[in-house]
């Protein structure tokens, strides 16, 4: 799975050709990460699945619901996801 440098080493190989012009490389990638963040591009990332709470693990038919709808959403491809451009504090 590409991270996010090397999503942007991909993006700078493709373009290298194309800037010869004098334009910054790291301007450009900026510009390109910038757009795709916009247009809701993420990155998969490998990540444990959520847990039930402390407060929810005495009530059984919840804890049997959340594990069955983890189970169907894993059947159904839901992945954990991270935006391109992380966001600062």
């Amino acid at each position: 799975m590409p991270s996010r440098e090397g999503i942007r080493e991909g993006i700078r190989c493709i373009l290298t050709g194309k800037l010869r012009e004098g334009i910054s490389e790291d301007y450009v990638e900026g510009l390109i990460a910038e757009w795709q963040n916009s247009q809701g591009v993420v990155i998969k990332v490998d990540r444990e699945l959520p847990q039930v709470c402390e407060e929810a693990k005495g009530d059984r038919m919840f804890v049997v619901g959340f594990v069955s709808a983890l189970a169907e959403a894993v059947k159904a491809g839901y992945v954990a996801v991270e935006p391109l451009i992380k966001e600062l504090p």
